[in-house]
């Protein structure tokens, strides 16, 4: 917490700064970050790729990405992710997932036998 992160998708990553704008980290090598949406409890945050229509978690503190967290595929199937421009989450969990090639907004309701950490919501 305490943090701005900025999504700078034309250099391919993510900066991270204080509330008084002190430069703290640099996130390199996302292809193509669109957005980015921490967890509630501020430990993860979720990055939207737009050019690979992958969606990534990161540790929000150190920048890693959470190993076996990266999942998306690139289509106009229901499913799958086609300008991958913004993702939201609502209270019950489901994600929405807005696409600017494909003309559509998908919401991805979770299984009610799903594993909890591999969910995006609830978002800050």
């Amino acid at each position: 917490r305490n943090r701005m992160y900025i999504v700078d998708r034309v250099n391919s990553r993510i900066d991270v700064f204080d509330l008084n704008g002190k430069f703290l980290d640099q996130w390199p090598n996302i292809v193509g970050p669109y957005g980015i949406r921490l967890t509630a409890d501020g430990r993860y945050a979720w990055v939207n790729d737009g050019y690979t229509q992958k969606v990534m978690k990161y540790e929000a503190l150190t920048g890693k990405l959470v190993p076996g967290s990266t999942w998306g595929t690139m289509g106009i199937a229901l499913g799958a992710i086609w300008g991958f421009h913004f993702f939201t989450t609502d209270s019950e969990g489901s994600l929405y997932i807005g696409e600017d090639m494909a003309f559509r907004i998908q919401k991805l309701v979770p299984r009610k036998d799903g594993n909890p950490a591999q969910l995006i919501g609830p978002l800050m």
